[in-house]
């Protein structure tokens, strides 16, 4: 998965990289490029599921 700054002007990075970086170059935060969706059935196969089986 690559992470992009919220401010656009810094470089992309992998998740390794986001994490030991910390903020981005410009200032802002690194999240996901792209954030999966997941839909009802999936959502509810989750319910009474521990952190740990998530």
């Amino acid at each position: 998965m690559k992470y992009v700054s919220t401010r656009g002007t810094a470089p992309v990075l992998n998740f390794e990289q986001a994490m030991l970086t910390g903020l981005a170059r410009d200032g802002g935060l690194y999240l996901p490029e792209t954030i999966p969706t997941l839909d009802k059935a999936e959502i509810a196969a989750l319910t009474g599921k521990s952190y740990e089986e998530v």
